[in-house]
């Protein structure tokens, strides 16, 4: 699954900003040709009409095209396109809020008694004040006072993303058309946007003070433990509802929700659906120090724990945290993709990571993200993620002709895909052998795993079977050269994959030797 930020991919038509025609023009990159990745499914970001607060996250019409991004006529050619390559394409469903420009904000914010008045999150004030002390994620109150009717409307979000009422059946209906109106524009899943956000706590009661909080470098929301302002499973009954009432009614899509949760809470969700057309985000890589034993305890505690009909997926980055390759390092994001690609489940790649894209220092009168202006002086905002694209070394690295909406990377000529094409070594070279290996590899998609204890604190191993099929793969996670024990074997194991050219000097029948951020897969004999 290959994430794409529209507004960052390709510009076809000059004005710095990417659009649907852009990917169209670079679908034969995804897949298609010699020179392709071999992807075989896409999640585009928001390009839906919208006012871009938070760049498309604020929908004010969710069966339209924003013009910035082109028309509807180019989003029925993009479906058309990828689905002659065979690649899956899913769009973010962004149901717990709308732009307070959408018409039904509008109606709704008319008079205490229009009939889309319950359509959204009104409450009175207490003594002057908002009816509780929920806080936005971007900072604040999470209550907006309205002058017109003297009530306050819940925004989880910006002020400009009202939260929808999900306790309303008017606005599950309305939301049931918008997808199958997506559904029959050809689209094969919904990517769930703030999936922990549709349903907070009926009786509004107050979130508890976090005592652990330090004003000092945190998050001002973590002041805050998010416990009737953020659903849980009892309180989302109406979007558990929906979900499986969708995935009844539409048999051939998918459906991924965002929600930053333990394996634990992961299961917990998921074991409501039972169903492998659903799956929640597995971010705990993203939030885990780069450590063996960190990341074997988030892939055992996910993946041996699962109730029925799991899907897993494994992410390590997206448009809302800073580049894997800055965040643990270049050498070590080649190693942690090899990890991803070698488990069960779905590997989603963000655009960019398959050349090694990194952070960009963005000066702040190019600042666009409103996050970086509210939190002025603590959080960079996530601009620096959401840069161009990089293609070629090109002046603004073939994403436009015109300056682009945010600067490109000054390591644009070294690091962009035309370059990395025609280098064996390079990180896309990595990406399109790995993802061909697991394309044409049974026992990578579908195989059982296996977990192995390693005899050395820096290397991860774990073992793959698919009936009498077996792959013991291994990884060093550190700077110095080390050496694992194999299972038990009386020839030598067949190297099906490694990460670098060299094949291992040390691969006997009992011994294999990693280099520093090396990783192989090796074919072992059957047990008898």
């Amino acid at each position: 699954m290959y994430q794409i930020y529209p507004i960052s991919f390709r510009d076809s038509n000059g004005d710095g900003k990417g659009d649907l025609p852009g990917i169209i023009e670079k679908i034969d990159y995804l897949n298609g040709s010699e020179h392709s990745l071999g992807i075989n499914a896409v999640w585009i970001c928001p390009f839906y009409r919208s006012p871009m607060a938070d760049f498309g996250y604020d929908i004010e019409d969710f069966t339209d095209v924003d013009p910035i991004f082109g028309g509807m006529p180019n989003f029925e050619k993009l479906v058309e396109e990828l689905h002659k390559r065979k690649i899956k394409i899913i769009i973010d469903f962004v149901g717990n809020h709308t732009s307070d420009r959408h018409k039904w904000f509008t109606e709704s914010r008319s008079s205490l008694d229009n009939p889309k008045r319950d359509w959204y999150v009104w409450r009175d004030g207490v003594n002057g004040r908002p009816p509780n002390n929920w806080v936005s994620v971007f900072g604040g109150s999470a209550w907006e006072l309205d002058t017109n009717t003297n009530q306050y409307y819940l925004h989880s979000f910006l002020k400009e993303q009202p939260d929808l009422n999900w306790r309303n059946e008017e606005v599950r209906v309305a939301m049931s058309g918008v997808v199958d109106f997506w559904v029959k524009k050809g689209v094969d899943g919904l990517r769930i946007d703030a999936f922990l956000h549709f349903v907070e706590d009926k009786l509004l009661r107050e979130d508890p003070i976090n005592v652990f909080y330090s004003k000092k470098g945190d998050d001002p929301y973590n002041a805050l433990l998010h416990m009737h302002s953020v659903g849980d499973i009892r309180q989302s009954e109406p979007l558990t509802d929906f979900i499986i009432k969708t995935l009844d009614r539409h048999k051939d899509i998918a459906i991924v929700g965002e929600a930053y949760l333990d394996p634990k809470g992961i299961h917990k969700l998921q074991a409501v659906y039972s169903s492998d057309r659903f799956t929640i985000f597995n971010f705990n890589f993203i939030n885990r120090k780069w450590s063996t034993v960190e990341y074997k305890k988030i892939i055992d505690e996910y993946l041996l724990n699962s109730p029925p009909n799991f899907l897993p997926n494994f992410v390590f980055g997206n448009h809302d945290v800073d580049r894997v390759a800055t965040r643990i390092g270049e050498a070590e994001a080649r190693i942690a993709a090899f990890l991803q690609f070698t488990l069960p489940g779905i590997p989603f790649i963000y655009y960019g990571e398959e050349i090694g894209m990194t952070n960009t220092k963005i000066p702040h009168d190019a600042l666009k993200d409103i996050v970086a202006k509210i939190f002025s002086g603590y959080h960079g905002g996530r601009d620096p993620e959401r840069t161009p694209m990089q293609w070629d070394d090109t002046p603004y690295a073939g994403f436009s002709t015109h300056k682009p909406w945010l600067p490109v990377n000054d390591n644009y000529k070294a690091v962009n895909v035309k370059h990395e094409q025609n280098d064996a070594e390079s990180t896309f070279s990595f990406y399109k052998r790995i993802i061909a290996l697991r394309n044409a590899d049974e026992v990578l998609r579908h195989g059982e795993y296996i977990p192995i204890s390693s005899n050395s604190s820096n290397v991860l191993s774990f073992e793959r079977r698919l009936g009498d099929v077996r792959y013991f793969i291994s990884m060093n996670f550190g700077t110095g050269i080390e050496q694992e024990l194999l299972p038990t074997q009386t020839k030598k194991p067949q190297i099906i994959f490694s990460t670098t050219s060299r094949f291992s000097t040390v691969v006997s029948e009992q011994v294999l030797e990693l280099l520093p951020f090396e990783g192989y897969v090796l074919k072992l004999e059957p047990e008898e």
